[in-house]
């Protein structure tokens, strides 16, 4: 029998830590079994991170899979390793992320001009 053991953050007493983790991207250029074990392994990651409090998962595999099942060169040239394009819409997620969480708690600057 397969087990999988997700790591869980520790709480070190200082409260000022996030522990944030991504999904898997799928493989392949058409669906095949490997596809079908991330997608398994991307559904534990939901269910066992979901409510662990200072604990995000980032969903970036989405827009990745066509309606036809395949993926496309252009997000993946050999299908499997992302292309620049790829890359841009599997990290944009993680990069609104941070920069949200690295903004949380400042006070909003007011620009407008002054007379």
């Amino acid at each position: 029998m397969n087990t999988c053991k997700i790591p869980v953050p520790v709480d070190d007493g200082d409260g000022d830590h996030r522990w944030i983790s991504i999904t898997l991207l799928p493989r392949g250029q058409h669906p095949n079994p490997v596809r079908e074990k991330i997608s398994k392994v991307n559904d534990l990651l939901k269910s066992n991170l979901e409510g662990l409090p200072k604990v995000e998962l980032v969903t970036i595999d989405k827009g990745f899979i066509q309606p036809d099942g395949t993926i496309s060169h252009h997000d993946m040239h050999d299908y499997l390793l992302l292309t620049n394009a790829g890359s841009k819409k599997a990290f944009e997620p993680v990069h609104e992320l941070l920069l949200q969480l690295l903004n949380e708690g400042e006070t909003e600057k007011d620009l407008t001009p002054s007379e």
